[in-house]
């Protein structure tokens, strides 16, 4: 993905020195390392500012001087949910200002205003980065949070910690863990999807330090491609995971030291069209897929957070570029078009990413990446509805630097605009 910005908006006054201000733009290395967290109590940013003003000296200063100006985005992204009905909490990561944010899951909120939080758990201690997947046991009352793309690791913290706590454990995770599902009733496993190496990892709820998985899926027969979003359908004996479209092949059992992709197989690197793989619970090593979900007329397009729905023996998909859930039959194979879809101006749906049904209050949680906010429906919401309420971490309005990880940037001269892809 790639953001466009222009020099103008960044850059004061003298045209010569443009060149120079641009050769000073910093980029810290991600979403997280670009935003500054500075909250008063309840939640409530400091600053509207998307764009923040600081008054820079002349571009020939060299040492420690402040930049011109800066791009950043101040205020937290909803990224994971995970809802407890029996403890009235929904848990969410913030992989923008680094933080873990916890609600009363009855609040009202506001469609328009910023929605106080209860508590957050973020600093150096709580090991908080890149947070992305998440889930909670409401028995032993624990948050699980795994982080992404930089530190490599899952967290376990007590619902009674907040502020710069340390976590009670830690896990070591293979780099690129996005999806995360914690099986705490039936089968006590937890499972991760693994982007980098097409792979899902499955181990104890109370892994930690450098314990290996006790189980793995991967390989070439996996047709896994990108793994993101991952729901264990225990009822039905299932594991589902959406894929999003790059693919290159990876030697089974392998893993990732860090940045180090040397198993990567050469010359095996391709895109193809996003899908929904199917796996037996129990599947391991380089297993196929039950089913697969896949083609034009399934509509994904980087499909993201699943669940599955028993009940009503449906797939829901948050699908990110048509801002919208789709939905499948469970049993669905092939190139099918969804049965029904979440989707129209009046759902609010911006990027969806994650998403939960709470099944003793009949509701659906997504968040929205890019609109700062998580919307609620009714469980058999469809069509153009509207949410039945919605969490909001910025006003409504608030435009989205939209910075996730950026790692270039490049200025093009003729449109007089920054390329920053992420």
């Amino acid at each position: 993905m790639r953001r466009f910005f222009r020099p103008a908006m960044m850059m004061g006054h003298g045209a010569p020195n443009r060149t120079i201000a641009l050769l000073c733009l910093l980029i810290m290395g991600g979403t997280s390392d670009c935003t500054e967290s500075s909250e008063r109590p309840g939640g409530t940013p400091d600053s509207d500012a998307i764009l923040s003003d600081q008054q820079g000296g002349d571009a020939s200063e060299v040492g420690n001087i402040a930049p011109i100006r800066t791009i950043y985005d101040r205020y937290p992204t909803f990224a994971g949910v995970a809802v407890d009905p029996v403890n009235k909490i929904a848990v969410f990561t913030d992989d923008n200002t680094q933080s873990v944010l916890i609600y009363d899951s009855d609040t009202p909120g506001d469609s328009e205003h910023i929605t106080e939080f209860s508590k957050r758990i973020a600093g150096p201690t709580s090991r908080v980065s890149s947070a992305c997947g998440i889930a909670v046991d409401p028995e032993k009352q624990e948050i699980y949070v795994l982080n992404t793309d930089f530190r490599n690791n899952m967290l376990v913290s007590s619902y009674q910690q907040s502020g710069d706590a340390a976590p009670l454990r830690e896990l070591e995770v293979d780099h690129g863990g996005w999806g995360m599902y914690l099986d705490h009733q039936n089968y006590n496993e937890l499972f991760f999807t693994i982007q980098h190496l097409n792979k899902i990892a499955v181990y104890r709820p109370n892994a930690q330090g450098k314990e290996e998985p006790h189980r793995f899926i991967q390989g070439p027969k996996t047709g896994m491609s990108d793994p993101h979003g991952i729901f264990v359908d225990t009822k039905n004996d299932e594991i589902v995971v959406t894929n999003h479209h790059s693919s290159h092949q990876i030697e089974t059992g392998v893993h990732a030291a860090t940045l180090n992709f040397r198993h990567m197989l050469q010359s095996t690197g391709r895109f193809k069209l996003a899908s929904i793989t199917v796996y037996s619970r129990t599947a391991e090593g380089d297993a196929a897929p039950l089913r697969t979900i896949q083609g034009p007329k399934t509509g994904l397009n980087l499909p993201l957070g699943v669940v599955v729905d028993p009940e009503r023996d449906v797939i829901l998909v948050a699908n990110d570029q048509t801002h919208s859930i789709l939905a499948f039959s469970r049993t669905a194979q092939g190139d099918v078009a969804p049965l029904y879809a979440i989707e129209g101006p009046a759902t609010e749906l911006k990027n969806p990413g994650a998403l939960q049904i709470d099944r003793e209050n009949n509701e659906l949680w997504v968040t929205n990446w890019g609109d700062h906010s998580v919307t609620i429906y009714a469980r058999d919401a469809r069509g153009n509805v509207a949410p039945l309420r919605t969490i909001r971490s910025a006003s409504r309005g608030e435009p989205l630097a939209g910075l996730g990880r950026p790692a270039a940037i490049a200025w093009d001269s003729r449109r007089d605009e920054l390329l920053v892809p992420n």
